[in-house]
Parts: structure tokens; sequence; C-alpha cells
């Protein structure tokens, strides 16, 4: 028998002492975090690791503090890093690919991400495929949250993965009000007619919603978004229909007078929804309907 250790006594079973001696080095590891070498150290470890019960979970990772350490390193410290992260993703152990994906949402909140980020877009593209939800919205959001602008190549990425017959419907939502964002912010009016196409194909009320949310938020107001709009009024899906008035709330007083026989219509409908009914009367308050 091993002498006593007065840190981790044999008293516990072998995944309890497991689980403390990584909480240990984690703990550790946050008071040093901002060494690269120290976070080097610390992904191999998780890389070489043989047992789950011997890493920390990613819950225990995601701390302000860790979020301070990645923040903290210099670019090329953090360009050193994520050849790690990257190798976290590969083998076929759930909790290492989180603690991999983990650390490159940590670095993708960084100011100066998408240079940083760049290499890795075709992996983390090719993460739309797996079949868990989280992990294909976190790489969304690294394709289209990275700093200070997203990289060129994840634009066909996302549009693929958006029009994927068998993409999620929230998920490819998520898409199309980020590319009308993206579209209407470079002036592009064709790529706004395109993912406006694209969305009245599809016909999906969590399509239809977050892009009419998005019409409005980026005050987009072609024909073809004042269509959608006009459409969402009759919509049978309170969401879509929700989504639509606010959009007309946000889009200005000359939209809000096109639209103002609708909003009556809405507003003194008995069947719908009273907080739809509510922001259809407060929109014709104030431009005095």
């Amino acid at each position: 028998m091993p002498p006593p250790d007065p840190a981790f006594p044999y008293c516990l079973k072998k995944p309890m002492r497991t689980a403390v001696r990584a909480t240990i080095f984690v703990a550790t590891l946050l008071c040093r975090a901002s060494d690269l070498a120290q976070l080097q150290e610390f992904y191999r470890s998780i890389l070489q690791s043989k047992d789950d019960a011997s890493i920390p979970t990613p819950e225990s990772l995601r701390t302000k503090a860790m979020q301070d350490s990645l923040e903290a390193l210099t670019p090329g410290d953090a360009s050193a890093l994520l050849p790690l992260a990257s190798q976290c993703l590969q083998p076929p152990r759930p909790r290492v690919q989180r603690i991999g994906l983990d650390l490159f949402m940590g670095i993708g909140l960084r100011p100066n991400s998408s240079a940083l980020l760049d290499p890795y877009v075709d992996e983390i593209g090719a993460l739309l495929q797996r079949p868990d939800g989280v992990t294909r919205r976190n790489a969304i959001f690294l394709l289209v949250q990275a700093l200070p602008a997203r990289s060129a190549k994840a634009l066909p990425l996302l549009k693929a993965h958006m029009r994927a017959a068998k993409t999620d419907a929230d998920e490819a939502g998520i898409i199309a009000a980020d590319l009308l964002h993206y579209q209407s912010w470079r002036n592009d009016a064709a790529g706004v007619h395109e993912t406006l196409a694209f969305v009245q194909t599809r016909n999906a009320p969590e399509i239809d919603s977050r892009a009419l949310y998005a019409l409005g938020e980026f005050r987009i107001a072609t024909s073809d978004a004042l269509g959608l709009v006009g459409e969402g009024f009759k919509n049978p899906d309170p969401r879509v229909r929700r989504a639509a008035v606010e959009a007309v709330r946000n889009l200005g007083i000359d939209v809000r007078s096109r639209f103002a026989n609708a909003l009556q219509a809405i507003a003194h409908a008995p069947e719908e929804l009273p907080d739809i009914r509510k922001i259809a009367e407060s929109i014709l308050a104030q431009s005095g309907g």
C-alpha cells in the first residue's frame, strides 16, 4: 500500500481522488494562468489523460478567472495555445472535446480573435456536422462573432449550413439573422435579397421570427423585407406575428404608416394574444393612429 497522502486520503475511491486532484490543479492553474507554459501543461495533461474522471469538468473551467487569463495572453501566446484546443477536438471523448471547444470560445471573445481563429475556420466549420446542438451553436458563435470582423472563409460555411435540409430551423434562423446584419452593414442589397428569399422558401416560424427581428433591429426596409413583414402579420404562429409587429415598431414612421391598417386589425382582434395587441396599440398611439 502506498504511504498516506494527507491531501488525497486513500479512504476515497479512485474516481473521487482523481476528481479532487483535478479541482486542486485547476485552482492552482487559475492563480498562474497568464503563464503560457502553465496553460500548455494543463491542456497537454488533459490530452494525455486516459480517464475522464482525472480531468476537470468543462463547467469548472468556465470561470471569470479563466476568461481573464485568456484575455491577458499576448496574441503570440494565444496563437501558441490554440493547437492544443484543436487537438482536444479530435479524440472521441466528449468531455475533452468540450474543453477544447471552450478554449476556442474563450479565445473567440478576445478583440483580436479573427486573426487567431482564421487558421481554424474550416475545422470549426466541421463542427456544424456534429450531432449535438450545443456544439453546433458554439461553432456558429465562433464563425459569426470573431473580432474585429469575421473571416471571409466563414461565410460559405454558414450559408451552406443554413441551406442544408437537415439543419435545425432555429440554427438556420440564427444564421439568417446574422447574415442580414452582416449584409446590411456592407450595403449588400443582393445578399439581403438572397437571404430573404431563403427565409421565404423555408417558411419556418423559427426562421421567420428571427429574420423579422433582424429587419427591425438593423433597419432593413427593402421591398422584399417589407413583403416579409406583411406576410408576418398574417402568420398563424404568434412568434412570427409578434416579430412582425416589433419590426414595424423599429422601422420608422413611414413603415408604421404603411402598416397602419394591419396594426389596427391586430390591436382590435379579440383572438390575438394580449401582449401582441399591446405592442400594436403602442405603435398606433406613437403614430397618432
